[in-house]
């Protein structure tokens, strides 16, 4: 019909249908298309190649023909740029190449021809956080969300880009923003337990343990059986020094069938901080290569523990050719919130062994960065009667098992100004039950407790000292303790005396 009859188009429009039919879209597409570009004002032609180009698309997209499937998208979308098939096809296609980038550009094609698409822009959102630009998908679900404040899937996507988000400033070591953007993926997700976790975590991380408390109790509250929950607020409560509940919620958080090693060794050293009482001896002995002298020390200690104070006292022994030396030692630490604490010390000791009077303070303080200060002072009033002061500043910080510490003084005993520093460190294992240390220092005089009973001897030497040792709890209970240390004076310019300590340590807990 159509060769007698052929420019009666309506045989060609019906061929074209017969071929669509016969699943020959490339062809029926064809015979529609040229009908369309004869006929620009025809709106029906231009339909009619629209409608059978969708389904071709699809086939297309079905077979993985990626780039077939998008020049045809262009070429209806060049004829109906209100196609809203042709772009979300375009951007399935991209997608599926992994252009993101393109898949972005359809949405935005999309949404400038439909302004106010919500599907589109939530596609849009996705494509952003795809790309880990969730700053920019935030944005976007934020102007939808107040389209439609109700819309659960539009505020789940928003959790979601704000979880990320804070997820990246996390690594970004910016706590305070993450804090924020996981507050609010918990805002749009109550049920959010993750970011919930995320919150916990960075306030303990801060120290701001009321706050972390508090988002605990409101998880709980909702899931009230949440294992990780109960555990971090165990976490809690030891870290705010109630121990007897700390270990009340890390028991109920038990796995089932029983905890493993590093859970069960938590639960017996929460038990164990619930004992109040700790009592111990050490003994020190020193040795000089250059004479026949030697020294020993004995030390009882009792320490009590309360919340927010430690109070220990120590009594020293020391047996001397000229007498019995013995001190007596008061220490109190009080901490003032989880940041900020301080150290007091006062001894008063006979003529023989050790100084007649000394007293000291420190104040520590948790600045950002976790690094932790300290400013302090110290007065020793030596057998001769003459004083010492001296101002102490220090300054330490954690990496995961490792911890070091540095302290400098600046000493006068009235006519004379001295300094000395101090470096340490500690390397913690076994679940931070036990910890190797070392040590050394440089100053006049040594910073060392065993030379304060000829602290006025050093004064003028110049001080060197190594040392290192190991200190092991047994279920966390009992503690003991060796370290050697090693002093070398340099005495003369050609003369050095070392002297050799040996400390051993014993305590427990009741």
């Amino acid at each position: 019909m159509i060769s007698r009859y052929p420019s009666n188009e309506e045989y060609v429009v019906k061929k074209s249908s017969i071929l669509e039919e016969m699943g020959r879209f490339d062809e029926a597409m064809e015979i529609s298309n040229t009908l369309s570009q004869r006929n620009p004002g025809n709106e029906r032609f231009k339909n009619i190649y629209v409608s059978q180009s969708v389904p071709f698309i699809k086939q297309l997209l079905e077979n993985e023909k990626y780039d077939s499937a998008l020049v045809i998208v262009e070429d209806v979308l060049s004829q109906d740029p209100k196609s809203m098939q042709a772009y979300e096809y375009g951007i399935n296609a991209n997608s599926a190449k992994g252009n993101l980038d393109g898949a972005l550009s359809y949405c935005e094609r999309g949404l400038s021809a439909f302004p106010e698409h919500k599907e589109l822009s939530i596609k849009k959102a996705g494509l952003l956080s795809e790309k880990k630009d969730h700053f920019n998908a935030i944005q976007e679900l934020e102007i939808l969300k107040q389209r439609y404040p109700y819309n659960q899937k539009i505020k789940g996507s928003l959790a979601e880009s704000y979880f990320m988000q804070g997820k990246v400033l996390e690594k970004r070591n910016q706590p305070d923003s993450a804090f924020q953007h996981y507050v609010k993926s918990l805002e749009n997700d109550p049920k959010d337990t993750f970011a919930l976790y995320r919150i916990v975590n960075i306030e303990i991380e801060s120290k701001a343990y009321e706050i972390a408390k508090f988002y605990t109790e409101a998880g709980l509250s909702q899931y009230p059986d949440n294992q990780p929950l109960l555990y971090k607020k165990g976490i809690l409560h030891e870290l705010l020094q109630n121990y007897d509940s700390a270990y009340h919620f890390v028991k109920l958080a038990e796995p089932a069938g029983g905890g493993n090693k590093e859970y069960l060794n938590y639960l017996d050293y929460l038990y164990a901080k619930r004992y109040k009482n700790q009592i111990g001896i050490q003994f020190t002995r020193s040795f000089f290569d250059s004479t026949q002298f030697k020294s020993a020390i004995a030390a009882l200690e009792y320490t009590r523990f309360e919340k927010r104070n430690t109070y220990t006292y120590r009594f020293y022994y020391a047996a001397r050719p000229v007498g019995t030396g013995v001190q007596n030692e008061l220490e109190w630490f009080h901490k003032i919130n989880p940041k900020l604490y301080t150290q007091a010390n006062i001894a008063v000791a006979n003529q023989f062994a050790f100084p007649k009077f000394r007293i000291s303070g420190s104040v520590f303080k948790t600045i950002p960065s976790e690094y932790e200060l300290e400013a302090g002072f110290r007065y020793v009033l030596q057998r001769n009667n003459i004083g010492l002061l001296s101002g102490i500043g220090g300054i330490s910080r954690e990496w995961n098992d490792v911890w070091v510490n540095l302290r400098g003084f600046i000493m006068t005993d009235f006519s004379k100004m001295y300094s000395a520093v101090t470096l340490q460190s500690r390397y913690y294992l076994n679940y931070r039950n036990d910890y190797f240390m070392i040590i050394g220092s440089l100053g006049t005089p040594p910073e060392e407790k065993t030379l304060d009973f000829q602290l006025n001897t050093f004064l003028t030497y110049v001080t060197r000292m190594v040392g290192a040792g190991y200190q092991h709890k047994i279920k966390h209970r009992t503690t003991i303790g060796l370290q050697g240390n090693w002093f070398n004076f340099r005495v003369a310019e050609n003369y050095n005396v070392n002297q050799y300590n040996i400390f051993i340590t014993l305590m427990t807990l009741f």
